[in-house]
């Protein structure tokens, strides 16, 4: 009698242990932004940004910005090395829309994404197909690029 309860304890501690250990190297795993947007090489070096908007919290509107090469570059090389969660994450609640930007990948796809924020944590919706109301959720892992979003708009022109 003692060995089955010891048996059985024994088995339930290794199943909770196997199932933390499951979501904890889950919630590690990452992935670039371009990845999570299905941006894979070569593609990913040719993307052209098309329109760009920006909230802007003293004007409580979204603010088009005017992308020149430069610009491009930047956001280029960030959605190829900014951080993003592994996995899909569930809709945030109380978020608030930070940025709509619509683009075109090197085979020529018209592509789009919107960043939200709650707090100082960001999130990337993006549609799991353009005309789709299907929208995949990740978690930012780096502020990176949501900091230079921000530094656009300062700089934007009203």
């Amino acid at each position: 009698m003692k060995n089955r309860k010891f048996f059985l304890i024994s088995l339930i501690s290794l199943l909770i242990i196997s199932a933390l250990i499951y979501f904890f190297v889950r919630e590690q795993q990452t992935q670039t932004f371009a990845e999570a947007n299905r941006i894979f090489p070569p593609d990913n070096e040719f993307l052209s940004v098309m329109e760009l908007s920006v909230y802007s919290e003293e004007d409580n509107t979204m603010i088009p910005v005017n992308i020149n090469s430069d610009i491009m570059k930047t956001i280029t090389k960030l959605m190829n090395t900014t951080m993003v969660s592994g996995d899909n994450i569930r809709e945030p609640s109380n978020k608030t829309l930070f940025v709509e930007q619509k683009y075109m990948d090197g085979s020529g796809a018209y592509l789009k994404f919107s960043l939200y924020r709650n707090n100082n944590t960001y999130y990337l919706a993006f549609p799991y197909y353009n005309f789709s109301d299907d929208v995949e959720w990740y978690k930012l892992k780096s502020n990176e690029l949501p900091e230079f979003y921000l530094n656009l708009i300062e700089k934007t022109p009203r």
